[in-house]
């Protein structure tokens, strides 16, 4: 169940958009490869144990005059991720290019991916957003663990 209250809540939230920049957004950069930047809403981030973490991602490429939005779910203990949403934006005009709604399968991020900063960049957001039970866990519980 709560499975379907997240997709509904980030579906809504891509909606929010509706080809613009949504007031209550607050894109922050986190990493850059080449022409490409990876932002995090901060305003989408939440917690749902140790290890997840949801978010809405931005990756702007600047050659191609694009920008893709997803919503997605991060684990960090498994290092994958997973897209409940996602837009293709032109991002000169913010017109919105493509809209894809349906969840997609966990996907691997590999240790050069990064996905790796825009994870560290999730838990660490100055401290003040994470809850604490996610700051003050050291290790993960019984039923959490990176072989799963």
């Amino acid at each position: 169940m709560r499975f379907w209250a997240k997709l509904l809540t980030f579906f809504l939230a891509m909606l929010n958009m509706s080809g613009t920049v949504s007031a209550a957004e607050d894109m922050r950069f986190v990493e850059a490869v080449g022409t490409t930047g990876y932002y995090v809403d901060v305003n989408s981030v939440a917690y749902e144990a140790y290890s997840l973490a949801d978010a809405r991602i931005a990756v702007k490429k600047a050659d191609a005059n694009r920008m893709y939005v997803y919503a997605m779910q991060f684990n960090r203990l498994k290092h994958t991720y997973r897209i409940y949403a996602s837009q293709v934006i032109k991002y000169d005009t913010k017109e919105i290019l493509e809209s894809k709604d349906t969840g997609e399968a966990p996907r691997f991020y590999g240790p050069a991916s990064p996905f790796n900063a825009v994870v560290d960049y999730l838990f660490t957001i100055g401290g003040t957003k994470v809850p604490p039970y996610v700051r003050e866990i050291d290790e993960p519980s019984d039923n959490e663990t990176a072989d799963e």
